[in-house]
């Protein structure tokens, strides 16, 4: 959809640019998978099906550019939509090179559950939240970046920790797990664009935690690792909490820990509380751009369940056709992983969409592997081209 109704052509030329350009990618190369495997479902050649692919992703970057406006039109997305059609062409190659040997099915076991391992604990180490030594603050920045306008209330007072906290000043954390802001200002005209509020400065003079506001909706962004690695970061809408008349007094609490961050408005009498919780089974966070926080409270059981079932999903699929005893021992090391990470880090538990997600990506994974569950499991072996164990 257009970005913020503007009715502009953009056209990027630059590879890697952009705050989000890793998630960008990502997403794009998982984007055209499937059109990949498609080509490979019909024995396409792989030279015409690769032409075929750079054709899509570039009719679609021309009617973003030409008729969808408000977009931009991205070489990047170019080379990642096709990347990602190659390596969908490729897969059932693949597959079949390993499924083919009992050595190679046993190794490509180890290295699904390796790779669980690792990527759920770089999600969570992408995603903690880390506080600085020192902080400072500033008000809405002089020069606004592309997209902002100018914030017209006024932030009248801040606290640290309950003590309070001079514009420009250096205050060292006392406590770096878990850090307390008040904010009290008073509001201005709901911007249409965003409108930047208040600032935290690192003593390396980068943002740490920013608050800004459009409409009635105030966005909080906290900084983590994930942000230098381009990814979606901790970003959370307090929507409709602000007023839509200037001039009324609001108080904004946030308490901020490793895995958690809570937010509180307050304005008239009336309570706005948002609770963001971080665990297993949050790393497409990194990945999916909710705009609005309303939208990630509707969709986040369901991409946690489908996150966690995407990665246990071959841990199933390679357990199944090495040995039953394997598909026990493999699921319960699975689950004794999942129950074990939160008690050593400090994250929250996995949720139950997430354990539901996790038995069904891996009942899922073992039924695939399995001709003798239906006609379409043979369908799927004789496509791969698997032997029958």
């Amino acid at each position: 959809m257009p970005v913020g109704g503007d009715a502009s052509r953009h056209l990027s030329l630059c590879v890697g640019c952009g705050d989000f350009a890793l998630a960008d990618a990502l997403v794009n190369i998982a984007l055209f998978v499937p059109l990949g495997l498609a080509f490979a479902l019909r024995r396409a050649r792989a030279g015409r099906a690769l032409v075929w692919i750079v054709l899509t992703t570039v009719t679609v970057e021309t009617l973003q550019y030409v008729v969808v406006r408000g977009r931009t039109a991205s070489v990047g997305d170019v080379i990642a939509n096709t990347i990602g059609g190659a390596l969908g062409l490729a897969a059932p190659r693949v597959l079949r090179w390993v499924l083919a040997s009992a050595p190679r099915v046993a190794r490509a076991t180890s290295a699904a559950a390796g790779a669980i391992a690792l990527v759920v604990a770089a999600a969570l180490a992408l995603q903690a939240i880390h506080p600085p030594p020192s902080l400072h603050w500033t008000r809405h920045a002089p020069v606004l970046r592309r997209g902002f306008e100018p914030f017209t209330g006024f932030v009248s007072q801040v606290q640290l920790g309950g003590l309070p906290f001079a514009e420009g000043e250096t205050r060292a954390l006392e406590r770096r797990d878990s850090v307390q802001l008040r904010i009290a200002l008073r509001s201005g005209r709901p911007p249409e664009r965003l409108a930047e509020v208040l600032q935290l400065w690192t003593p390396a003079g980068h943002g740490w935690v920013w608050i800004d506001q459009r409409g009635t909706n105030l966005r909080t962004h906290v900084t983590s690792r994930a942000d230098d690695w381009r990814l979606r970061g901790h970003a959370t809408w307090a929507s409709g909490s602000l007023p839509a008349a200037a001039g009324e007094s609001v108080s904004v609490r946030i308490a901020l820990q490793r895995f958690r961050y809570d937010i509180e408005v307050e304005h008239g009498g009336a309570v706005m509380k948002k609770i963001v919780t971080v665990s297993p089974g949050d790393g497409w966070r990194l990945l999916v751009p909710f705009e609005r926080q309303r939208q990630r409270e509707r969709w986040s059981l369901t991409l946690t369940a489908l996150w966690v079932g995407a990665l246990l999903f071959p841990l199933g699929l390679f357990a199944q056709r090495h040995s039953r005893k394997l598909v026990v021992g493999a699921g319960i090391g699975a689950a004794v992983y999942f129950t074990a990470v939160p008690f050593l880090v400090g994250c929250a538990a996995l949720s139950l969409a997430g354990w539901l997600g996790a038995a069904a990506g891996y009942a899922s994974g073992a039924a695939a592997a399995t001709p003798t569950v239906g006609d379409w499991v043979g369908r799927v072996n004789a496509w791969v081209g698997a032997e029958t164990p």
